[in-house]
């Protein structure tokens, strides 16, 4: 027979590398958590109910918030866990419990806040494990939904939400740092108890990831090339694996013609899962085994659920290998039985294996096995020690978790004394000179109640050395004086920490709200009415602070105040005063009040010896 040659040539491996989706941005939002100091102390119930903060109780809404901006539906640089906490109260979604009311969130909630979801559903289970978890909650994002999950930690019942990112080997959620396994921590060893999950409706192809969900790109592993085989139409398989954290949507084999423009062969499957192995998910089907003598090439291809692709490819040849010539063989020599494997003189100890992991309080075991005769031995692992650190921390307390097993204690911290409060705390900030405002004149009959709330630093200038007597305060402007008179008589101090992003009233607005100033959600940028004015106000003191020195004043439109007592109490400690009209006092509750009306009011509040009867 005419011998021939048969060779293979192998081409270098392609891999193309995952890109992230265009668009992406910054992500340091998935590492927001509930105590984060901007929004901690913010009461979340719908009462106001200043026991019940987004520190304590904010986990879900926290959740809520990431799930609208993993989905486009919010930009994170101005949607913070506090703008969705308000936009929860706004449309009713928050009970006085700071519980979620699920029947609103497609009623007005997600019109508003994320149109292009739909709340589906919120289902409790018994504990979910985690293949039962990864199982169900992939099967859902493949089906474009995002996902919120509960679970509970076994060793104190306490249960959390969390807002999941993407599916994998695990569920991997964004917590308090960043994006973490579910069940690649011990600290949520109760497993997923409830969760809530959203159909997404919009134009973006899911998942909507702001970047590259795992530690891999998709990518085309070879082990094997198409094999030596000596008779043309032998069979031999492709070996490999394809591995992506999204999921593997198709992947395809071809067998092409030497100059790569006609296709031999192929075999097309669709395994949609994140890793496959080739051997198990249909490639194996495609047999070379019918090709004849010539050049081929051979191509894998694979593209994710992201939109990601990979190519893999290899030239080769086919034909009949040369005949080796027999050798000769040299005649079996007889072998010596194998000596009977013994330990007499020790024993050959594999690596230590633990089969029971130590916990806090509880003792561990670990084994480890001779490879010689199979003898094993056991060893003690010592407990662990609680490993305690801190949780969160608010305004009463700092809250310890073991990071070992879940265990936690409080430590309540010690209430200052204080300053017990007085209007000495009211002292001069700056210096007035006259002049120092061009719209306020010596004259003036409120030039001296100017002067005193400038100087005590409770009223500025409106720019380029105005102050805008007639202008009107808003309510924004309203409670953020009575924030600042409060603070400073109570504390002698109206130090306010601003927040990043929001608006500027909103340090004031959750003060006023966690000292009972307010307890009405209102158009901030609405100007006051002066009985809305003198209700906010008569809040900011003490009543004591308030000695009645006027007697009582009567108003002849009484019966259209609805505010009656506070305007009674400022009335009556002379810090306001009527309208005087045909011989009569007015009230004028519906009225606005302008900056130089507000002056008087501040002064006399600040100052009593400014009262009206002093």
């Amino acid at each position: 027979m005419k011998q021939k040659i048969f060779a293979i040539v192998l081409a270098c491996v392609l891999v193309i590398g995952m890109v992230p989706m265009a668009g992406a941005a910054d992500t340091s939002w998935k590492s927001w958590a509930q105590g984060d100091s901007r929004w901690s102390a913010m009461s979340i119930a719908a009462n106001g109910d200043s026991s019940k903060t987004m520190g304590k109780l904010g986990c879900l809404v926290v959740a809520i918030n990431k799930i609208l901006i993993h989905s486009g539906q919010q930009d994170p640089s101005s949607f913070t866990p506090a703008e969705c906490a308000k936009a929860l109260l706004s449309n009713s979604m928050l009970s006085n419990n700071a519980g979620i009311m699920y029947g609103n969130y497609n009623k007005t909630f997600l019109p508003s806040y994320g149109p292009e979801l739909t709340h589906e559903s919120s289902s409790a289970h018994n504990a979910w494990n985690k293949a039962t978890a990864v199982s169900n909650i992939s099967g859902k994002i493949s089906n474009g939904y995002y996902v919120i999950v509960c679970v509970k930690n076994k060793s104190t019942g306490n249960t959390h939400w969390m807002a999941v990112d993407y599916v994998s080997d695990d569920i991997y959620v964004m917590d308090n740092g960043g994006v973490i396994p579910l069940y690649g921590t011990s600290k949520y060893n109760g497993g997923v108890t409830d969760q809530v999950y959203f159909k997404y409706s919009g134009s973006k192809s899911y998942p909507a990831y702001e970047s590259d969900p795992g530690p891999s790109a998709l990518s085309i592993n070879p082990t094997s090339e198409p094999g030596e085989h000596r008779d043309v139409g032998a069979p031999f398989y492709f070996r490999g694996s394809i591995t992506s954290n999204y999921n593997v949507t198709s992947a395809t084999i071809q067998v092409r013609n030497g100059d790569n423009t006609t296709v031999v062969m192929e075999k097309t499957v669709t395994p949609n899962k994140p890793n496959v192995d080739i051997l198990k998910d249909g490639l194996d089907s495609l047999k070379f085994g019918s090709l004849g003598e010539g050049n081929y090439y051979l191509k894998l291809s694979a593209s994710d659920s992201s939109g990601k692709t990979a190519e893999w490819s290899v030239h080769f040849s086919v034909g009949y290998p040369a005949e080796p010539q027999p050798k000769p063989q040299p005649e079996p020599q007889p072998q010596p039985e194998p000596p009977t494997p013994n330990c007499d003189n020790g024993h050959t100890w594999g690596e230590w294996k633990t089969v029971k992991e130590a916990s806090c309080g509880a003792e561990g075991q670990r084994q480890r096995t001779c490879s010689v005769c199979g003898k094993s031995e056991t060893e003690t692992i010592a407990a662990l020690k609680h490993n305690y650190r801190v949780d969160w921390e608010d305004d009463e307390a700092v809250y310890y978790v073991c990071a070992n097993c879940g265990d936690n204690y409080t430590v309540e911290k010690e209430r200052p004394a204080g300053n017990k409060g007085g209007f000495a705390n009211f002292i001069a900030k700056n210096r007035y000179n006259s002049g120092s405002f061009g719209d306020v004149k010596s004259g003036d009959w409120f030039y001296e109640n100017v002067k005193t709330t400038y100087e005590l630093g409770l009223m500025k200038g409106t720019g380029s050395g105005t102050f805008s007597p007639g202008n009107n305060v808003t309510l924004a402007e309203t409670i953020t004086l009575a924030a600042r008179i409060h603070s400073i008589y109570y504390t002698g101090s109206d130090d306010f920490a601003s927040y990043d992003g929001g608006n500027w009233y909103d340090p004031y607005v959750d003060y006023a709200r966690q000292n009972n100033i307010v307890n009405t959600y209102y158009n901030y940028s609405r100007p006051a009415t002066r009985e809305e004015f003198v209700h906010i106000l008569a809040k900011a003191l003490p009543d004591e602070a308030l000695e009645n020195i006027a007697g009582r004043v009567s108003f002849a439109d009484s019966g259209d105040i609805t505010y009656m007592a506070e305007v009674r109490l400022l009335s009556g400690a002379g810090v306001i005063n009527g309208i005087k009209e045909d011989g009569k006092t007015y009230f004028k509750p519906l009225n606005t009040i302008t900056r130089a009306e507000v002056a008087a009011v501040v002064g006399r509040m600040a100052k009593p010896h400014q009262r009206e009867g002093n």
